[in-house]
């Protein structure tokens, strides 16, 4: 504002300047204000107020009228300028005047359109941005929400499991972090690559605790049996592999569509039993048919049973574990699987020793 009324003052000093010369070269028998030369620098003074400038129409209208009453008051203290010659003059200024005003009136009037036209925009574009902002954070609310909601679900079933068995839940920690661990070493070798992306590690490290799901249905003078089980009992335990796998199937038929997650649990339970070289349960897979899940929890379930005291057996060392694990490679665990697990034994450890019963 303050530039504008300093041009404003600027232009009307300038013009009643000039205006005074122009009266001066009349009287040295030129041609200057009573002429068409006064009019014409009259027109560019007004034009320059109005349109070139751009300034506000106040400042403007005000300038203007300043440089009017400049022309006017100069040719009414010329004393050889007659009546009828100053109302001719004023006429034509006045006129000019008005035409100039209007002039820029209408230009101010359509900057001013196309000013509200734009701030509207802005005016939305910033509250579809503030909208936007408010949905990004609601979907990330709702998906927070979901998150939650999923694991304390997943916490609530390993816990179930947990009641019936008599293994502890730092099993439970102990083998998911072994798997998350395996997962991550793994993730680079080309015949993991396709099943190990961040997001399906960090799926696998959920749905491990879930690995025993099933035993859930297995009876209690089985499941609780302070000693080794008989054939035919141990052949009632092996079927928590498929009582697991069915129970997420229904769920999942249930809720009429599949679930990545539930998905996942559901291999893991199936699966994990199975042995490289075939003589696994439920199913006898063997090699690359075993999924890369189960065959993670595989080696990450059994290193944890050696290394965890039972009522049958007393816990083995670390080092006693290793070389039992090692001495599986090729028969019961993925040979690749072992050596991604004799790599980072150290981390295996530390798990261990982190979660210790």
């Amino acid at each position: 504002m303050r530039w504008q009324l300093v041009m404003a003052i600027f232009i009307a000093l300038v013009g009643a300047s000039l205006f005074a010369i122009l009266l001066e070269i009349d009287r040295q028998g030129g041609m200057g204000l009573k002429s068409w030369v006064g009019i014409l620098n009259f027109v560019f003074m007004q034009i320059y107020c109005f349109l070139i400038l751009g300034i506000q129409f106040n400042f403007a209208l005000a300038a203007g009228g300043f440089i009017l009453f400049a022309f006017e008051a100069t040719m009414f203290a010329d004393s050889t300028e007659t009546t009828l010659s100053f109302v001719y003059f004023s006429y034509h200024v006045i006129t000019l005047f008005m035409l100039a005003a209007g002039i820029g009136w209408w230009r101010e009037y359509v900057l001013r359109k196309d000013f509200v036209v734009q701030d509207t925009l802005r005016a939305a574009q910033f509250a579809l941005s503030n909208q936007n902002s408010i949905l990004e954070y609601e979907v990330r609310k709702r998906t927070n929400d979901l998150t939650t909601s999923q694991d304390a679900a997943i916490l609530t079933l390993a816990a179930l499991v947990e009641t019936r068995d008599n293994e502890t839940g730092n099993h439970v920690r102990r083998t998911q972090h072994y798997v998350r661990e395996l997962a991550r070493k793994l993730k680079s070798h080309p015949g993991f690559a396709h099943a190990l992306s961040e997001k399906q590690i960090e799926m696998l490290f959920k749905s491990a605790p879930l690995h025993d799901i099933g035993k859930v249905g297995i009876p209690d003078h089985i499941l609780r049996k302070p000693g080794r089980l008989e054939p035919e009992e141990f052949e009632i335990m092996k079927t928590h592999t498929t009582i697991g796998h069915q129970a997420i199937e229904t769920a999942q038929n249930q809720l009429g569509m599949k679930v990545e997650f539930l998905a996942c649990v559901q291999e893991i339970a199936l699966n994990h039993h199975e042995r490289w070289d075939g003589g696994g349960y439920p199913r006898g897979l063997s090699g690359a048919d075993i999924p890369v899940s189960a065959r993670l929890m595989a080696l990450a379930d059994v290193y944890d049973a050696l290394i965890s005291e039972r009522v049958y057996k007393k816990a083995f060392g670390h080092d006693q574990a290793v070389a039992i694990i090692v001495d599986g490679r090729g028969r019961h665990f993925d040979p690749d699987v072992v050596d991604a697990f004799l790599a980072i034994d150290d981390k295996i450890k530390a798990v261990a020793d982190r979660y210790r019963d």
